[in-house]
């Protein structure tokens, strides 16, 4: 099976759905520091900079292709606009590009609050979008990275569009999908060694990230959603990785509180160690590494999706996920 990537980023998608079987052929991303991280490791495939000179004319056809369009427009904390919005509004280039390519399914991602923005009316129109270039079946879902394998409540919307059958919902929705263990998050902040753990809001369970530089005992993650907090409006995240839009965790053994480092948050996207680190064999400034990190997704989340895409393609029995 084949992949193409939209709004790549560092193309989380395409390493989740490597570990499921499937090839990434091409990417498509505007970012230059993206650019440069992709170059490095996937010296040998096909690059694009911009969607809207993208089409038939310069890609080849793939069966799955993905996308997780700007959000700016779309999230609480942006201004809002929606898909009126320049940023957000690129959604469409994703809707043409598939109407030409005309893929077996289309994976879409963003912010939860998608699905509520001007009263659902711009969820509508993604829904009719999908459905006018073609989707025969469409399921969505709101899933939250911690219960898959990921220390941060991250909870973003994920779309299926199949264009080949009726299989969308059997992709997203399956009773052995996830390890569903909400409870566990509760029992470890009641352990938690924190003189008063109400005055901390949004601590998570043990997380087991920590930077090998870094000497210290297992720590805990504030406020939950690292994306969020990295790339918010109005963060200073300096070079040192020490401004205020970097995400925080307490250090249980030195009872001191310290900002993650961008080798933790990385863990905490299951990337690889440093894979945001070099361009080119030069050292990317920590601004740069924590910018490129926030606009990612978790990466286990389109290993699973891949995986039962892959499955189902295959006209194979889906076995439990785990």
């Amino acid at each position: 099976m084949t992949h193409g990537s939209l709004f790549s980023g560092i193309d989380s998608f395409g390493y989740g759905f490597a570990k499921s079987g499937i090839k990434t052929t091409w990417r498509v991303e505007i970012d230059r520091n993206c650019q440069g991280v992709l170059r490095r490791h996937y010296p040998n495939d096909l690059l694009l900079l911009d969607v809207r000179e993208c089409g038939a004319h310069n890609l080849t056809r793939v069966d799955i292709i993905s996308f997780g369009s700007p959000c700016q427009d779309l999230s609480q904390a942006g201004l809002r606009m929606g898909l009126k919005g320049d940023r957000s509004g690129l959604f469409f280039e994703g809707i043409r590009i598939i109407s030409e390519l005309k893929p077996s399914f289309a994976v879409w991602e963003n912010v939860p609050h998608a699905l509520t923005i001007n009263n659902g009316r711009d969820f509508r129109n993604i829904l009719c979008a999908f459905r006018e270039c073609g989707a025969r079946d469409i399921a969505w879902r709101t899933l939250n990275a911690q219960y898959l394998g990921v220390a941060q409540r991250r909870r973003r919307v994920f779309l299926v569009a199949d264009f080949r059958g009726e299989c969308a919902a059997e992709v997203l929705f399956e009773s052995d999908c996830c390890a569903w263990h909400p409870a566990a998050g509760q029992k470890a902040r009641k352990k938690s060694s924190i003189a008063n753990p109400r005055s901390f809001r949004g601590v998570s369970k043990y997380s087991h990230i920590e930077d090998n530089n870094i000497k210290s005992d297992v720590c805990y993650i504030f406020g939950g959603d690292v994306s969020h907090t990295l790339t918010s409006e109005g963060s200073d995240a300096s070079e040192d990785g020490t401004g205020r839009g970097v995400p925080l965790v307490f250090v249980s053994n030195q009872n001191t509180i310290r900002h993650l480092t961008p080798r933790e948050i990385e863990r905490l996207f299951a990337i690889p160690d440093d894979y945001t680190a070099f361009i080119d064999d030069k050292p990317v400034s920590n601004t740069a590494r924590y910018k490129m990190l926030g606009n990612s997704i978790v990466t286990t989340i389109p290993e699973w999706i891949g995986y039962r895409i892959y499955h189902i393609i295959n006209n194979a029995t889906i076995p439990g996920y785990s």
